[in-house]
């Protein structure tokens, strides 16, 4: 399902074209873009957080995220001087720009106990897909 029909069964989003006297066939002049969204359609979608973008509306990964990420990876929750040290000496720098076409709604799921998914959704890369990024050591 894209994010397009999704948004049409959106009911707040209906009333308001509704309101506005907006048909159906105009309603591709509100959508910048859309990307697929994946999900059990038995499930209700409340919220969708946006992918980071730029001043110019680009798709990219902060620096700083792909930092944690790696720092995760590398060391858990560990937070001592040791580790301190050896990430402050590596550097990246945010991702090339990320073709919308990259891009899928997924819903978060809750993996605290055991997997429950909740009514939040986030605009993700998509499986598969790559990012360009520099790393400086």
């Amino acid at each position: 399902m894209s994010l397009f029909a999704a948004i049409r069964n959106h009911r707040a989003v209906l009333v308001f074209f509704k309101k506005c006297a907006i048909e159906r066939d105009e309603w591709e002049y509100f959508i910048r873009y859309s990307v697929p969204v994946v999900y059990d359609e038995k499930q209700k979608v409340n919220v969708v957080s946006p992918f980071m973008r730029d001043g110019l509306q680009a798709a990219y990964v902060p620096g700083s995220s792909l930092k944690g990420l790696i720092r995760t990876i590398l060391f858990g929750e560990r937070r001592d001087r040791e580790t301190n040290e050896t990430m402050s000496r590596i550097r990246f720098s945010d991702s090339e720009p990320i073709a919308d076409s990259k891009l899928a709604v997924y819903q978060k799921i809750d993996i605290s106990n055991k997997i429950k998914p909740i009514p939040f959704f986030r605009e993700s890369i998509d499986v598969n897909e790559t990012i360009d990024t520099y790393l400086t050591i």
